[in-house]
């Protein structure tokens, strides 16, 4: 493995032990503050348990400064959001894989009382960076996201065409370059002269027809935002809340934004859906990049496409990030 590769999984596995660590972290220092830590402790799940304890581990040989600090973080949040917490908080879980809160879609961590249920969502970013938010196959995107607009159906069918027209297209001109004829597909030749199908281990030239291939999806994809957009702005907007890791009407979204050496710089509470009910601008689709953005108030929704590892396989997913402004 290359030394940027490993350096890119190592960072990948600490944005993955942090996020977990400090989800369990927040739950605890709650249920610390409401008298509800031991029930609390016993209400955690024995596998969940296992795994903090292994991130726990790894992270204090990865990251030791980190792991010193994120109970000092959960203080915090709990300091930013305790005033907003309704009254009766009785039992208070982390939610991890718990199946009866699925329905809550993004929420880490639950708060229950006599009549009420809070489901929160904790993200852990870097200062003027953007954190996923969504992730989605592209032949079912507006399907599953703007099913509520007429005709959507249809526009997912049309826009599944010309991707598979773009896709038919690029592998041909793959094969042309080596001069191999084309019968659909990729042919074992191809992949022999080619050397890999990973997108990131050929070269400049395969490259460019790939990335290619990549931008006609993205102008596609694009094209089908700014149509809905235009067609009821009201409606689009509210098709926006699950991209923005808004999926529950019920939940709150809490971003805690920091700078170096993990100091945080501002703690954003969104109780409410209509927090984000602003005008919304798309911006422009820029030549030969896979992304474009959305303004959404002080916020940046980007929307990406990226391809399913192999650039041999025709799927495209569609990843959804956010960065919280002020």
């Amino acid at each position: 493995m290359s030394e940027i590769n490993y350096n890119a999984n190592s960072h990948s596995y600490v944005n993955e032990y942090k996020g977990n660590l400090l989800e369990f972290m927040f739950a605890r220092t709650l249920a610390q503050n409401y008298g509800l830590e031991v029930d609390f402790l016993k209400r955690i799940d024995p596998y969940l348990l296992k795994t903090l304890t292994k991130y726990e581990k790894e992270l204090r040989t990865k990251s030791p400064e980190l792991l010193r600090k994120l109970p000092l973080i959960s203080e915090q949040i709990f300091n930013k959001i305790r005033k907003e917490v309704p009254e009766g908080i009785n039992m208070i879980e982390v939610v991890g894989k718990k199946a009866q809160y699925s329905k809550y879609n993004e929420a880490d961590v639950i708060l229950k009382g006599p009549e009420t249920l809070t489901p929160i969502s904790l993200k852990l970013c870097k200062d003027n960076s953007y954190v996923n938010t969504k992730s989605g196959g592209v032949k079912s995107f507006f399907t599953k996201y703007f099913s509520k607009f007429n005709a959507i159906a249809k526009h997912q069918k049309d826009l599944n065409l010309q991707i598979s027209l773009a896709f038919e297209k690029m592998a041909f001109e793959l094969h042309d370059y080596y001069d191999l004829p084309y019968s659909g597909g990729f042919s074992k030749e191809f992949l022999q002269k080619s050397g890999s199908e990973l997108p990131g281990q050929i070269n400049h030239d395969l490259k460019k027809i790939v990335h290619k291939y990549y931008y006609q999806c993205i102008e596609q994809f694009y094209h089908l935002f700014v149509i809905l957009s235009e067609q009821n702005d009201s409606l689009f907007s509210n098709s926006l809340y699950p991209l923005l890791g808004l999926g529950n009407v019920e939940i709150w979204q809490v971003a805690v934004l920091y700078k170096k050496d993990y100091l945080i710089s501002n703690i954003h509470l969104r109780k409410h859906r209509a927090d984000v009910s602003v005008p919304i601008k798309i911006g422009p689709l820029k030549p030969e990049k896979s992304y474009f953005s959305l303004q959404i108030g002080p916020d940046i929704l980007q929307i990406r496409m990226k391809p399913m590892n192999k650039y041999t396989v025709e799927g495209l997913k569609v990843n959804c990030s956010v960065k919280f402004g002020c």
